[in-house]
């Protein structure tokens, strides 16, 4: 079988240009530090990666949750314990209220001071976040919560509702992210009287008027137990977060130490491959250009 010299530059010519092919894609993955340049290099492994891939962008999901029910839960826990402050020191001045000793004048005093405090308590339970959402608001976090009556004698209004958000952190798992208020200082209803504003100030009336209640003030018994009970439920999830948290972050090391096996280049062995495609890209070249310098019109 005859080979034309055409042909034989055309198979010379194409030897050099696969290992040219080759030289280049070497380079490419160096340069993007990755396996495959196309998912039909290894689509069995690539599918693997997308899996991978969906993955950790869920948990980063969950990640940003958490975040955002910590930071929210951190705020409600710091304004709830000046809250237990305050209604320590209110049941303190209280105490001494009842005391048979003061005079009008001492009982004035106090009211003053316990309707201080009061405002404060207040201030307190229509805490905001840096988002301008209510935290003891429930669902309607964009309304203050607690208002005091349109009249004087009318008791404070709760103007949020009893719902929680509830947020994702993993799946099948929530996390209430916030507590309403009604639940927290009451009242348990928009109409009712029972509010810790009111009984505060419904004691500062009474010490005004010379006839201080020890009953009275005993109503602020239940309201300061919500307050505790509340915070405990606060702490206990924010310790849940926490180890969600510390769950998700070696999840996610794990996820991308797998990915970075499928998907990753070993840089040691692809210098090594390139450095062998290199030489015999020159080879190839070498021997190209010497064939065809290969000529019968030499001899003659």
């Amino acid at each position: 079988m005859k080979i034309s010299t055409a042909w034989s530059h055309q198979l010379g010519l194409n030897a050099v240009l696969l290992q040219q092919n080759k030289v280049n894609q070497s380079q490419l993955k160096l340069a993007s530090g990755e396996k495959f340049l196309k998912p039909s290099e290894a689509p069995l492994d690539n599918a693997q990666v997308l899996a991978f891939q969906q993955r950790i962008d869920q948990i980063k999901q969950f990640q940003g949750n958490l975040g955002a029910a910590r930071q929210r839960l951190g705020l409600e826990e710091t304004s709830l314990k000046s809250a237990l402050d305050v209604m320590n020191r209110i049941k303190e001045l209280g105490l001494q209220g009842l005391n048979g000793i003061n005079n009008q004048a001492d009982r004035n005093g106090i009211a003053d001071e316990i309707d201080q405090m009061g405002a404060q308590l207040l201030s307190l339970a229509n805490t905001k976040n840096a988002n301008g959402e209510y935290l003891f608001a429930g669902m309607m976090n964009q309304q203050v919560p607690f208002k005091a009556g349109a009249t004087p004698g009318a008791p404070f209004v709760y103007q949020g509702d009893s719902n929680q958000r509830k947020i994702q952190i993993d799946d099948g798992l929530t996390v209430a992210d916030g507590d309403p208020g009604n639940k927290v200082f009451g009242p348990t209803t928009s109409t009712s009287a029972d509010s810790v504003f009111d009984v505060i100030k419904t004691f500062t009336t009474q010490l005004r008027a010379g006839n201080p209640s020890a009953a009275t003030l005993g109503q602020l018994e239940p309201h300061l137990q919500k307050m505790i009970t509340t915070e405990s439920s606060i702490g206990a999830r924010l310790n849940l977060i926490e180890k969600q948290q510390n769950a998700h972050a070696d999840y996610l090391l794990d996820m991308k130490t797998a990915k970075s096996r499928l998907k990753d280049l070993d840089y040691a062995s692809a210098i090594s491959q390139f450095n062998q495609e290199t030489l015999a890209l020159q080879a190839s070249q070498q021997a190209f250009a010497k064939v065809q310098n290969l000529s019968l019109f030499k001899f003659i």
